[in-house]
């Protein structure tokens, strides 16, 4: 089974990120409708979930604060075109990445750490885009202050869904 633990966008930069989108919907080819920044994406027997969701439980991180940056084309096999809003690359963000790698690698296993550890690189995905450009460049998402109070675990059946919610304290 899938697995995705993340943050999500405060409603004020989720309000924010859909006028954008409003504004660029002609360019758009895929939209993403679940905004989220991934800190870890795994696989894992679903039958250790509750031992999972245990592990998360015991994170000892406080609510902090991040600012978005801008707005970037990754282009990749997977996605091409995709547009993404880059995230401050934080101590803390970097420190509970580190914390989720901790926690669930007797879960995961070995992991592809191309976009992990040292090469962490926080984002939100908002789009796919039908050309390799970014729309809308008067609109900036950047410098956007917002709080992280909470991380969710997701689990992918059809489409992610999320299975749980840990309060950061």
């Amino acid at each position: 089974m899938k697995y995705l633990v993340h943050l999500n966008p405060s409603k004020e930069l989720f309000k924010k990120i859909n006028e954008y989108k409003n504004l660029i919907y002609k360019d758009i080819l895929k939209d993403n409708k679940f905004l989220h920044c991934t800190l870890f994406n795994f696989s894992c027997d679903e039958k250790y979930e509750d031992e999972l969701i245990t592990s998360l439980e015991s994170l000892s991180i406080k609510p902090f604060e991040l600012v978005t940056k801008d707005l970037e084309i990754f282009d990749d096999i997977r996605n091409p075109n995709c547009l993404v809003l880059k995230l401050e690359r934080n101590e803390e963000i970097l420190n509970l990445h580190y914390k989720i790698l901790e926690r669930t690698r007797k879960f995961a296993g070995e992991y592809d750490k191309t976009f992990r550890e040292a090469n962490y690189n926080p984002h939100m995905t908002l789009m796919e885009l039908k050309e390799k450009y970014i729309p809308g460049e008067k609109v900036s998402l950047s410098g956007i202050k917002f709080k992280i109070e909470e991380i969710d675990l997701s689990k992918k059946i059809q489409d992610w869904g999320i299975i749980k919610k840990f309060k950061l304290n």
